[in-house]
């Protein structure tokens, strides 16, 4: 007689577990991997669309302005925007608020010709968030998009006699 053909060793329990237990592994690494992905892809998408938006306002502001009769006497430079800024926040938190803003705009920045649409506009396109309050960010967009008229040249005999006065 020939000896039998040999038996594969049947399987254990122990090996089926491992089995499953590398494919639930391989099957649960990937589907994180996959909710990982996703949520960075909306966060990037987020955070494009709201960059977007914020570039759409801006145009609309400097359109808007524009188009309206409305100019601020002088041009602020950005140390004299921060000083306006700490003198009109809202109990120290950083923020202006709209009827703090519109005063400050009337008594010191001398812009006089303002009604309260045109200024409702103009606040509602540079407040991103919708709470009624700016940030620096969006005081600095409110001031930059008011047009300033142009000053003519002097020429250098009008320049010493301005200084000399």
């Amino acid at each position: 007689m020939s000896d039998p053909a040999p038996v594969p060793p049947l399987p254990t329990d122990r090996d089926d577990f491992l089995s499953t237990l590398s494919t639930e592994v391989i099957a649960g690494a990937i589907i994180g991997s996959l909710v990982i992905f996703l949520i960075a892809c909306k966060f990037i998408y987020s955070y494009g669309m709201l960059a977007s938006e914020r570039r759409v306002k801006v145009e609309i502001l400097k359109r808007v302005t524009n188009t309206m009769e409305l100019t601020l006497p002088k041009e602020f430079t950005l140390s004299e925007q921060k000083t306006s800024f700490k003198s009109i926040t809202d109990g120290g938190n950083g923020t202006v608020a709209k009827i703090a803003l519109k005063e400050w705009l009337v008594k010191k920045a001398g812009v006089e010709n303002m009604s309260d649409r045109s200024f409702d506009v103009l606040f509602g396109l540079v407040d991103m968030d919708n709470k009624g309050t700016l940030d620096f960010q969006g005081f600095y967009q409110f001031l930059e998009s008011i047009p300033v008229p142009e000053q003519p040249e002097l020429s250098p005999a009008e320049l010493k006699q301005k200084k000399n006065t």
